[in-house]
C-alpha cells in the first residue's frame, strides 16, 4: 500500500496533538513486551474509554497557561496604525542618543531627556521608535530608582507610568515589532518586587537572599497581578513568572495564607495546585492554606469558586469541594458536582450536573479551555454509554473531540478513537447511518491545489462517514456505501507513487470495481467468467482492501493506514503472563480481555462481539482475498494455467493459507514455469481464456469419448 503525500493528507503520525498526556501512553507501554512495537511509533492520542472508572473519578491534568490567560478579559487587538515612510532624522537622532545614554553607567539620566523628548514631538515619522521610546523611559527611571540622590518610590512611579503609556501607544495601533507591550507588564510586575535598595527578583529568591523576608504580601500579589496581565496579553514569559512566583510562595506558608485572602491570589493558586499536582510539597501546601481560609470564602453563584472546587477535588478534599462547588452554575462547579455524584453513584445527578457543565461552555465561565470542554463532554458519554444510550454516547464522545480539536484533523485529537470505536464497534451500521445523515454531511471538496498549497484537513466527520462505508462493504451492501466515501478527485486523499507524484485515491472507483467483480463471480455465465470474477473481487480486495473494507482500529489500524499494530480502540495485550497470547483467544475471550471493568453494560459487550470483522486477523482483507481466490480455483481446470496463477499469486499475499495452497497446487495442478518459486514470484497473471478453451476442448473430448464407446 503506497503512503499518503505529506503535501495533501494530514500526517499519519499524531504528534501534531502536542499533549502532555499522550507521551504518558508511551511511557507506560515501555514496561511492556509490547513496547517493541511502539518503539518508533507515533505519539497516540489519549483514550478516555480504556479505563473508565479513572476518567470518572479523576481530574485531567490542566493546561497553567491556557487557563491563567482566562482569568482576567484579554485586550482586543489594535487595529495598525499607517506607518510612515521613514522616522524623522530628528526622532531618530534623540532616541539613538538615549540608547547610548542608558547603556553609560555614568549618565547622570541614563539617556530619560532624549527618550521622554520623542513625545512631544509631531506624529509624522516616529512610528517606529515612539513605542520603544516610552518603554526605554520606565527602563531609564528604573535604573535611576536606586541611585543615590534620587527617591526611589517616586522612580519607580516614573517608571510604571513609562510602561503604562507604552501599553497606551500599543493600544492606540503604534507599531510594536519587539512585542514590548506586554513585556511592560513584566517589567512594571518584577519592579514590584523591590526591597532593601534594589529589585529583589529570580536570582534572590533561588538563592534565598535576605531581601526576600522583607517583600510583603502586597507586593507580591501586585507583581502576581501583573504577571497575569502579561500571560493574558500572550507573553510566555508571564506564565513562567507566574509559575514561578507561585511555587516559590507554596513554599512560606504565612505567604500563602495571605495570597489565599485575595480573590486572584485563590484562583492562581487553584490553577497552580490543578497544573503542577505531582504529589510535591508545594501542591499539598498550597491547597491547605486555601482550606485554612475556607471559612473566611463566601461560597455560592458569582464567587469565582469553581477552580477552588476542582483544586479540593483534586486534593481528595470532597467536603471542601462539595461546599466550593455549591450550587454555582459555573461550568466547573457544575463538573465538580457531577464527579461527587459518581463518587456515591448517583448517576441521575452525576448526569444532570454533566449537562449543566456542558451548557455553560463558552459563554458562562471565565475559563474555555478546549482541552476541558472536550473532557466534559467525553466524560458525559461515558456515563450514557454505561447507561446504555449508545447513540448519545456517540453524540458525545463525536462532539468533544470535535470541542478539543478534531474538527480539524480525523484521528489526531484526544476523543476521536473513542468515538471511533463506538461507531465501529458499538453502534449498528443503521444508528450510525442515521446518525451521519442527520448531522455529519461530508466536509466540501476544496479545488485542484496550485503547487506547495496546503489543503485543508481531513474531518472527524469524514473519518466517520468513511467508517460507515467500509462497514457496509464488509456487510455486502455495497452500492449504498459509495455515498460515504470521499469523492474521488478529492486532493486531500490523494498518495504519492513511487516517482514522487500525487495520485488519486479513487474509493468509489475501487468499490464499483469490486461490485463488478463479485456481481460476475456470482451470476455469470460459465464457470471460467465466474472465477474471473472471483479472482478480480480477490485482487481488488487485497491492493485497496485497508481503503475500502479495512477496520478503522484493530485488527487493521486503518487509522494509521496499517502501519501500526496497537494505539487506537480496546486493546487485547494483557501484560498477565499467565494469560494466554492474543492470537490465541476465542472470540469471547476477546470480548472479556477488550472489555473489563465497571461502567460497561452487557449490552455493550455484545454488540462488540456482534461487530466483530470475520476473519479477526491483521490485515483481514487478505483472507477474503484469499478466500475468493480459492473460490476462483474451484471453478478452473486443476491442469490449467490459470489454476496454477491463481493459487501462485493467492499464496503470495502473506497469510496462514501459503502452506495450504502450495499444497493443492502440488496435489491438483500441472507443472509451470513459475512453479519452482511458487508465493514468491508470482507476478504472472492468470490465462482465463486459455483456460476456457481447455474446458471446451476437454468436453469435446469427452463427449467424442462417448460417442465412440456407444455407436
Amino acid at each position: 500500500m503506497s503512503r499518503p503525500n505529506q503535501l495533501f493528507r494530514r500526517p499519519v503520525s499524531l504528534s501534531g496533538i502536542g499533549r502532555r498526556r499522550v507521551s504518558l501512553v508511551v511511557l507506560a507501554l515501555a514496561s511492556t513486551t509490547i513496547a517493541a512495537v511502539f518503539a518508533c511509533g507515533p505519539f497516540f492520542p489519549e483514550q478516555l474509554l480504556d479505563d473508565r472508572k479513572n476518567t470518572l473519578a479523576n481530574l485531567p491534568e490542566f493546561s497553567f497557561s491556557r487557563e491563567v490567560t482566562r482569568l482576567m478579559p484579554s485586550t482586543p487587538s489594535p487595529g495598525k496604525r499607517a506607518a510612515d515612510a521613514a522616522d524623522s532624522s530628528a526622532a531618530s537622532v534623540l532616541y539613538a542618543r538615549g540608547a547610548r545614554a542608558y547603556r553609560d553607567p555614568q549618565s547622570e539620566d541614563r539617556g530619560l531627556s532624549s527618550f521622554d523628548a520623542i513625545g512631544p514631538l509631531p506624529e509624522a515619522g516616529t512610528d517606529s521608535v515612539r513605542v520603544k521610546a516610552a518603554f526605554m523611559s520606565g527602563k531609564a527611571h528604573e535604573a535611576l530608582a536606586f541611585v543615590a540622590g534620587h527617591d526611589t518610590d517616586e522612580e519607580l512611579e516614573d517608571a510604571a507610568r513609562g510602561f503604562a503609556a507604552t501599553r497606551q501607544l500599543v493600544a492606540q495601533g503604534w507599531s510594536d515589532p519587539d512585542g514590548l507591550g506586554p513585556a511592560s507588564w513584566g517589567e512594571e510586575a518584577r519592579l514590584a518586587l523591590h526591597a532593601q535598595g534594589r529589585v529583589c527578583g529570580w536570582t534572590e529568591m533561588v538563592r534565598h537572599d535576605p531581601c526576600t523576608e522583607a517583600l510583603t504580601s502586597v507586593q507580591i500579589a501586585k507583581a502576581l497581578t501583573l504577571y497575569t496581565h502579561q500571560a493574558v496579553a500572550g507573553a510566555s514569559s508571564g506564565v513562567d513568572s507566574l509559575s514561578f512566583l507561585l511555587e516559590w510562595v507554596s513554599r512560606h506558608p504565612a505567604r500563602l495564607e495571605a495570597l489565599a485572602q485575595d480573590s486572584l491570589g485563590r484562583d492562581l493558586l487553584s490553577l497552580y495546585v490543578l497544573a503542577y499536582d505531582d504529589g510535591s510539597a508545594p501542591g499539598h501546601a498550597a491547597m491547605k492554606a486555601l482550606a485554612r481560609s475556607a471559612s473566611d470564602i463566601k461560597t455560592g453563584p458569582g464567587g469565582r469558586n469553581a477552580l477552588l472546587a476542582l483544586a479540593a477535588y483534586r486534593m481528595g478534599q470532597f467536603d471542601l469541594a462539595a461546599q466550593f462547588a455549591g450550587d454555582d452554575p459555573a461550568p466547573y462547579a457544575a463538573w465538580v458536582r457531577a464527579k461527587l455524584a459518581m463518587r456515591v453513584n448517583d448517576l441521575p445527578g452525576a448526569a444532570r450536573a454533566y449537562a449543566q457543565a456542558i451548557k455553560g461552555f463558552p459563554t458562562n465561565t471565565a475559563s474555555g479551555d478546549p482541552a476541558m470542554t472536550s473532557r466534559i463532554r467525553s466524560e458525559s458519554g461515558i456515563l450514557q454509554l454505561s447507561r446504555g444510550e449508545f447513540v448519545q454516547a456517540f453524540i458525545a464522545l463525536y462532539d468533544a473531540a470535535r470541542s478539543g480539536g478534531a474538527s480539524a484533523d480525523g484521528a489526531s485529537a484526544d476523543g476521536a478513537s473513542d468515538a471511533a470505536y463506538l461507531a465501529e464497534r458499538v453502534l449498528t451500521v443503521e444508528e450510525l447511518r442515521a446518525e451521519i445523515d442527520r448531522a455529519i454531511p461530508a466536509s466540501p471538496k476544496p479545488p485542484p491545489p496550485r503547487e506547495g498549497d496546503l489543503l485543508p484537513a481531513i474531518t472527524l466527520g469524514d473519518t466517520m462517514r468513511q467508517i460507515l462505508a467500509r462497514r457496509m462493504v464488509r456487510e455486502g451492501r455495497l452500492d449504498e456505501s459509495l455515498a460515504y466515501f470521499p469523492e474521488d478527485d478529492d486532493p486531500r486523499f490523494r498518495s504519492e507513487s513511487e516517482g514522487g507524484h500525487a495520485v488519486d485515491r479513487p474509493y468509489r472507483q475501487w468499490v464499483r470495481a469490486y461490485a463488478k467483480a463479485l456481481a460476475e463471480a456470482h451470476s455469470g455465465w460459465t464457470r471460467v467468467s465466474r472465477a474471473r470474477g472471483w479472482f478480480e473481487a480477490a485482487r481488488i480486495a487485497r491492493i485497496h482492501g485497508m481503503e475500502i473494507m479495512g477496520t478503522e482500529q484493530g485488527p487493521d489500524y486503518a487509522v494509521y493506514e496499517g502501519a501500526y499494530e496497537g494505539g487506537a480502540g480496546r486493546s487485547l495485550y494483557s501484560s498477565n503472563p499467565q494469560d494466554p497470547l492474543e492470537g490465541s483467544l476465542t472470540r469471547q475471550q476477546r470480548v472479556d480481555r477488550a472489555l473489563k471493568g465497571p461502567f460497561i453494560t452487557p449490552e455493550e459487550r455484545k454488540r462488540y462481539q456482534a461487530s466483530e470483522v470475520v476473519p479477526f486477523a491483521r490485515y483481514h482483507y487478505r483472507w477474503v482475498a484469499v478466500d475468493y481466490a480459492e473460490k476462483a480455483a474451484d471453478l478452473l481446470p486443476p491442469r490449467s494455467q490459470a489454476f496454477a496463477a491463481v493459487l501462485c499469486q493467492a499464496a503470495s499475499w502473506q497469510t496462514d493459507r501459503t502452506p495450504i495452497l502450495y499444497a493443492r497446487y502440488l496435489k491438483e495442478g500441472a507443472l509451470v514455469p513459475f512453479g519452482r518459486d511458487f508465493g514468491n514470484r508470482c507476478e504472472i497473471a492468470p490465462d482465463f481464456e486459455a483456460a476456457r478453451h481447455y474446458m471446451l476442448r476437454t468436453k469435446w473430448r469427452h463427449l467424442r469419448d462417448r460417442i465412440a464407446r456407444y455407436l
